[in-house]
């Protein structure tokens, strides 16, 4: 505690400091692992560590915060359960500016476009792609008193604010629907919060709303800027506060940046009486990239690059790059009417844009739902920055019922997207030894969350990207998320990697095996590098895990195939103890394990798919069906090394390298080929090339494939429908896939596998 604490007090120097930035996250990770039964020293710890990442969010122009994103917000709600009077917001300190990445990483995607067919069914039309200009710079030209002002001192730091309930934040999620945390596998963990879960619901339960009433909501783009709480007289600002601290009242005057502000629709607008607006303030992404060549600074975000323009003495002379977008007033009017009046008369280059959903709490799910997704898509769209989408109640009664509680209006929820990509740190390396023995590089970064789940390291696959990349431990990376995947390492140019490249060296690549001890091979391009050692422990494990998935061992982990020490097919075979297992595995994962070693042993299984399962270097089904329909099992296991070579070399198709591979593979695992021809009940691949052949269509169930076999056929999910083809077995009659119009063309007969079990009197399992 008392270390936290110097480093709240050393915050000045230590936020970008490598080891400050995973002392805090690891002491945050181990208490988010925590049941919900923290001690008062853990609150007081949590505190603390969101205090300190709050000065750094609200303070700093680094892109590399203390905590990521999601892990705040994950300590956050949790915290909240225990301190329902947490204020937000961070006291103002005056942070030195840093130098900050590319100027902007994603510039391409400023002339990406929507097609027409589905922009019309998004939330925003066709004007979103006609302001990819700086249209702050087009309605507001440059004012004199910007020539003529003086520097602005650094005396304003703390001062009041003037309109305190037009400041604060809002409770934010990271789910539109239950059903969406449970396909993330996130519904269980506590601190994510979900918006039908911990927003809806509670107001069903309540009796807030009821669940065949209709009622009203406004969703709205959440902008990722800076809060500013601003006091306008007609069209001008005429003072302006930051968000500060919430708790303390204190704030950072920008009165001196933002006064004479002016918004030129507002010309009719009553001078007489002042009042208070929140306005989100944002950049362009074609002015980020303006303002960074005027500034000769290099920014990431616009987010990043106003916070440093807010704390430079000459930010008056560029408060044109900004855009004010109104979020709120302190004038009492209905909600929708207050947007529309906001979007009038306050906007300069950007609009608050919403849109409404009526309906009962289903319905307004499902609306919600589809904003929520449209929002996301139109995301790299428009030329400013946004992050999320904030929903809220319409209906006055239902907003006092709710309220306001430490800044936080309790009728409103964000719903933040997930990242696309976040920057992190590169800690160290870690390295995976595959069945073939291919060395993947394993990248372990400071820990992100993406989708609801916290990620810590990424393979970069190969030693060429890593030789690419030259990562110094302490270096910004990127790590980019696609398609619910973790894709892609980038290292990006940023002062802190210039800085350490400078300094020290990077990370040298293995030379010898981590598990076996053998030293490394490396090709001959130099693009990858292995473990020759086919006795390699870690080969043999991650082949047996291989083959337990191609033998169809479902839910049979690598964690159980490493609990057990599983080596070989010799091992798979072996009679084993139930008692033991159970003590190794626990009865439920023994009594599967048990049941899928039997039905290996007596199920029939063609020769060429358990070779294949053997996991030779290149040897797939096919290559080992053109083998086996020559030379059976056990003739290839009765030949010595010179006629094995000679045999392979004049099958047709087989050639010199498949030949190596089969004579090493013959060598290595000799005693696991002859468990199979001794052990398992074999099907002659040569006498299936006499069966009829059967190809499957909209299925690769491997059980379906086992019982057509058994039945007389050649099966397999790999077949194509040639005039030669028995039958087509398809799970929609209705289809049309390339296989079906094959089959029809061919008067090739057509059946469900139901119709095909019911023809061959089978009752073994219902489909």
């Amino acid at each position: 505690m008392k270390s936290l604490e110097n480093l709240r007090k050393g915050i000045l120097t230590e936020v970008n400091d490598v080891k400050f930035q995973n002392f805090l996250t690891d002491i945050s990770m181990d208490l988010i692992s925590r049941p919900l039964d923290w001690k008062y020293i853990e609150q007081e710890i949590a505190d603390l560590i969101i205090r300190i990442s709050n000065i750094c969010y609200n303070n700093t122009t680094s892109t590399v915060l203390p905590l990521d994103d999601g892990i705040y917000d994950r300590l956050l709600a949790v915290y909240k359960q225990y301190n329902q009077n947490y204020q937000v917001g961070a006291e103002p300190i005056q942070f030195p500016e840093q130098q900050d990445g590319e100027i902007f990483p994603e510039k391409k995607l400023m002339y990406h476009t929507i097609p027409d067919s589905e922009l019309d069914s998004k939330l925003y039309t066709r004007d979103i792609q006609s302001q990819c200009v700086p249209l702050t710079q087009k309605m507001r030209p440059m004012t004199m008193y910007t020539l003529i002002q003086d520097p602005i001192s650094k005396r304003l730091i703390n001062t009041k604010h003037k309109y305190p309930e037009l400041v604060g934040t809002l409770d934010k999620c990271k789910f539109v629907l239950n059903n969406d945390a449970i396909q993330a596998d996130a519904y269980n963990t506590p601190a994510v919060q979900i918006f039908e879960r911990d927003f809806i619901h509670p107001c069903l339960a309540s009796g807030i709303i009821n669940p065949d009433t209709k009622f009203e909501m406004v969703g709205e783009l959440k902008y990722d800027g800076i809060s500013i709480e601003a006091e306008v007289l007609g069209d001008r600002i005429i003072s302006a506060y930051s968000r500060g601290d919430t708790s303390e009242d204190v704030a950072t005057d920008l009165t001196p940046i933002l006064n004479r502000y002016v918004f030129y629709n507002a010309s009719k607008v009553p001078k007489d009486t002042p009042f208070g607006i929140k306005f989100e303030a944002v950049i362009t992404r074609r002015n980020l990239e303006l303002l960074g060549e005027i500034r000769n600074k290099k920014y990431k975000n616009g987010r990043n690059a106003i916070i440093g323009l807010f704390g430079a003495s000459d930010a008056y002379r560029f408060v044109d790059y900004i855009t004010l977008i109104p979020l709120s007033t302190s004038l009492e009017m209905n909600r929708i009417d207050e947007l529309n009046f906001l979007n009038k008369y306050y906007n300069t280059g950007e609009y608050n844009r919403f849109c409404v959903f009526r309906g009962n709490y289903q319905e307004i799910l499902f609306q919600v739902k589809q904003f929520t997704e449209s929002a996301e898509t139109i995301r790299s769209v428009i030329p400013y920055m946004i992050d999320g989408v904030v929903i809220s109640f319409t209906d006055p009664n239902i907003i006092k019922i709710l309220g306001r509680i430490n800044s936080v209006n309790k009728y409103q929820m964000a719903i933040k997207f997930n990242p696309r990509e976040v920057r992190t740190i590169f800690l160290h390396y870690t390295y995976e030894i595959g069945k073939s023995g291919e060395v993947t590089p394993m990248v372990h970064f400071k820990p992100a969350e993406f989708i609801g789940t916290i990620h810590t390291k990424q393979t970069i696959h190969s030693l060429q990207r890593f030789n690419e990349l030259r990562l110094i431990p302490g270096q910004e990376i990127d790590v980019k998320y696609v398609n619910d995947v973790l894709t892609y390492i980038e290292k990006p140019d940023t002062q802190v990697n210039r800085d350490l490249a400078a300094t020290k060296i990077p990370v040298p690549f293995i030379t010898n095996c981590p598990f076996c001890g053998a030293p490394i091979e490396i090709s001959d391009s130099g693009k990858s590098a292995r473990c020759p050692n086919i006795n390699c422990h870690e080969r043999r494990i991650k082949r047996m895990v291989d083959m337990l998935s191609i033998l169809n061992f479902k839910d049979i982990s690598e964690e159980v195939v490493r609990a057990l020490d599983l080596q070989s097919f010799t091992q798979l075979v072996q009679p084993w103890s139930k008692r033991a297992l159970d003590d190794i595995l626990g009865p439920l994962t023994t009594n599967k394990f048990i049941d899928y070693c039997y039905n290996l042993i007596t199920t029939p299984i063609a020769d060429y798919k358990i070779m294949a399962a053997l996991s030779f270097e290149g040897m797939a089904e096919e290559k080992w069906k053109r083998i086996l329909n020559c030379y059976s099992l056990h003739v290839l296991l009765a030949m010595n090394s010179e006629q094995l070579i000679f045999n392979l070399n004049h099958i047709h198709g087989i050639g010199p390298q498949t030949v190596q591979a089969i004579f090493e593979g013959f060598n290595a695992y000799h005693d696991e080929i002859k468990a199979i021809v001794e052990k398992i009940n074999l099907i002659d691949s040569a006498a299936l090339e006499k069966k009829p052949k059967v190809a499957l269509t909209g299925t690769r169930d491997p059980m379906m494939i086992d019982i057509i076999n058994t039945a007389g056929y050649d099966c397999s999910d790999k077949y194509s429908v040639t005039k030669e083809t028995a039958m087509l077995i398809t799970t929609d009659l209705n289809s049309s896939s390339g296989k079906m119009q094959k089959a029809r063309k061919y008067g090739i007969p057509i059946m469900t596998f139901n119709d095909f079990c019911t023809k061959h009197n089978i009752t073994l399992m219902k489909f």
